[in-house]
């Protein structure tokens, strides 16, 4: 009887529930809201890993929404369903990744340098201080990927810390200590930059 409330609950916390039973039931009107809700947060998150990976963005981005169309019947709502939609995104990006790593033979250094220079990725949070974009994006490019990418979720996507550690399956000091450090480098940053 508690797990039923405890599971109504849920619902009832996470309207977008009902978009992944609609999906499930392959309603495609659903599964086309979730990508309408989802695909600048997650383009914005793709960008973070964008150096890393051969595909382009847009390549990225539509193996990620597959990934979701696919996985929906799996989906067991023991986190929110943009908690979920993130962790299919990072499990999604690894995968690219360690492929990458197989047949990896040198750097492509003019590849990394048009990425890098991509105007996509929209300003948020501590983002907003005022600095010109271009130099706080090449500052985040000089952070570590750990850092990257729990500035992205923190700041860009909104996510509370509970959220950011199951995604990345750490725990819940471990998010405050790296968001923490990411600030204070991308502070130092800023400062040596201007």
């Amino acid at each position: 009887m508690d797990i039923q409330v405890i599971t109504d609950n849920v619902e009832s916390f996470d309207p977008e529930w009902s978009l992944i039973q609609d999906i499930k039931a392959g309603e495609h009107k659903a599964f086309e809201e979730l990508v309408n809700r989802y695909q600048k947060m997650l383009r914005a998150y793709v960008f973070i890993h964008a150096k890393q990976l051969r595909d382009s963005d847009e390549d990225v981005l539509q193996d990620i929404f597959l990934e979701i169309l696919n996985g929906a019947q799996r989906f067991n709502r023991q986190s929110s369903v943009k908690t979920w939609v993130y962790k299919v995104a990072k499990n999604t990006i690894n995968n690219k990744k360690r492929k990458r790593w197989l047949w990896f033979l040198g750097t492509e250094e003019d590849e990394q340098q048009e990425i890098a220079t991509d105007p996509r990725m929209e300003p948020h949070g501590i983002f907003q201080a005022g600095h010109d974009i271009t130099v706080v994006r090449e500052c985040i490019d000089l952070l570590d990927a750990n850092s990257r990418e729990v500035l992205h979720f923190y700041e860009i996507a909104g996510l509370n810390y509970a959220d950011i550690a199951g995604i990345l399956n750490i725990k819940v000091g471990t998010v405050r200590s790296r968001l923490f450090n990411a600030r204070d480098k991308l502070a130092q940053l800023l400062r040596e930059k201007l």
